[in-house]
């Protein structure tokens, strides 16, 4: 009898000291505990970069900057859904811009939805496009009817 115990006492206080291990590892103060999950956090952050990365570098894509372009619609081919566009600041040059018009971007005149069949030429445009294989695809197509501002 005095053997069980014994056994039972020494399974009771390894299980006490292995409950504290656990807990004293698992960050048992505030400190240690934020900064492991901020760690967890940026690693975890990190790692949805990388496979992104990865995915665009699968695909022979770099990842996407967004850009924005201000200037006059100059021609429309809405069956191809582009959309040809003259800068209107230096900072982008003077040349024509070509952009294709993803299928789920959003198109708006005079700040009402609208299709690809809406954009005309002298229009005044903003266009937000990311390049992707070296070719402008408009996400967010903003155009205001008229154009032709004056200077």
């Amino acid at each position: 009898m005095h053997l069980k115990k014994l056994s039972a006492a020494l399974f009771l206080v390894a299980s006490i000291l292995l409950a504290g291990l656990l807990t004293g590892c698992g960050g048992g103060g505030d400190q240690a505990g934020d900064s492991g999950s901020q760690k967890d956090k940026g690693q975890q952050g990190e790692a949805a970069q990388g496979n992104a990365a990865q995915n665009n570098a699968a695909q022979g894509e770099a990842p996407q900057a967004k850009k924005i372009a201000v200037g006059t619609v100059i021609a429309v081919v809405p069956d191809r859904r582009k959309i040809i566009l003259r800068p209107s600041t230096e900072v982008q040059g003077s040349e024509r811009m070509i952009f294709k018009v993803n299928d789920g971007a959003e198109i708006s005149l005079d700040d009402q939805s609208a299709e690809m069949a809406d954009a005309a030429e002298g229009q005044d445009a903003k266009i937000e496009y990311v390049v992707v294989k070296d070719q402008n695809r408009a996400r967010v197509v903003e155009l205001i009817s008229g154009g032709g501002g004056s200077s």
